[in-house]
């Protein structure tokens, strides 16, 4: 079971989500978090609210299909 009163991810949970047997739980952990993040530093540069939340779906949408997190190294940060 993966923490749910953390902030931000520790190694593990991203780790974990570039294991088959705990993807879907640490992956969805992981956008819960950091959705709102990457909403205010795209609202930043001023997209609309709307226009913001689909950039934003878009971003992690990609970055899922990309399954980039399994290419993910804690010694690089």
């Amino acid at each position: 079971m993966l923490a749910r009163n953390a902030r931000f991810p520790r190694w593990t949970v991203v780790l974990s989500a570039g294991m088959e047997s705990s993807r879907r739980e640490a992956l969805n952990w992981l956008c819960e978090r950091y959705w709102y993040p990457v909403y205010p530093f795209l609202r930043r540069h001023g997209h609309s609210p709307s226009a913001t939340q689909d950039l934003t779906q878009s971003f992690l949408a990609n970055f899922l299909k990309r399954r980039s997190i399994e290419r993910s190294d804690p010694v690089r940060g």
